[in-house]
């Protein structure tokens, strides 16, 4: 279909890939951006931590706190999402992202 192979590239210069596709559940929301800079810009927030994002989508914001040394990330959405997260964690392929958990709601 119509799907968008995206990056969001961090201040220290890394990027994260993520995927696009057509759907409430797989779109960038201008809100996950806005949260993910809001991370960056103050990385002691999710560092060492355990977060969660509900609601994920696309996830950029859990898989940026998991790049930003969160100790685990639990990543939240209908299962429609869970295959499209997935892609995302392999496209990234860090140990950062590997922490990352998909927990998926019906």
């Amino acid at each position: 279909g119509n799907t968008l192979d995206n990056s969001y590239v961090l201040e220290n210069g890394s990027n994260i890939r993520y995927i696009e596709t057509p759907g409430q559940q797989l779109c960038l929301w201008d809100c996950a951006i806005l949260l993910a800079k809001f991370l960056e810009s103050r990385k002691s927030i999710v560092q060492g931590k355990a977060v969660i994002e509900l609601g994920c989508g696309v996830g950029l914001p859990g898989l940026v706190a998991s790049r930003l040394g969160a100790r685990e990330v639990h990543l939240t959405d209908k299962s429609v999402a869970v295959p499209n997260l997935q892609e995302e964690i392999r496209l990234n392929n860090s140990q950062e992202l590997a922490k990352c958990k998909l927990t998926a709601a019906s």
